[in-house]
């Protein structure tokens, strides 16, 4: 079945996201054994945070000075 204008089947039942998982691991399991992969590149692959710059320092004090926004400014240059 498809959606008027749509390249997207609909979908008639639910989707098993165990199944879905165990095949992701299976997959995961093969490329290591075939050495396509090493087990930190997987697990940076599988990370929720894939990086340190997924990570923002959120600086809640008081804004609107001068010295303040210098700071800001060279903490983002400085990154």
């Amino acid at each position: 079945m498809r959606l008027s204008g749509s390249r997207l089947a609909a979908m008639n039942e639910p989707v098993d996201i165990e199944l879905i998982k165990g095949r992701q691991w299976a997959e995961d399991m093969r490329r290591l054994a075939a050495g396509e992969v090493t087990p930190e590149q997987l697990q940076r692959e599988n990370a929720i945070v894939q990086s340190a710059t997924d990570i923002l320092h959120v600086d809640f004090s008081p804004k609107g000075t001068r010295e303040l926004w210098a700071r800001i400014i060279q903490d983002i240059e400085r990154d």
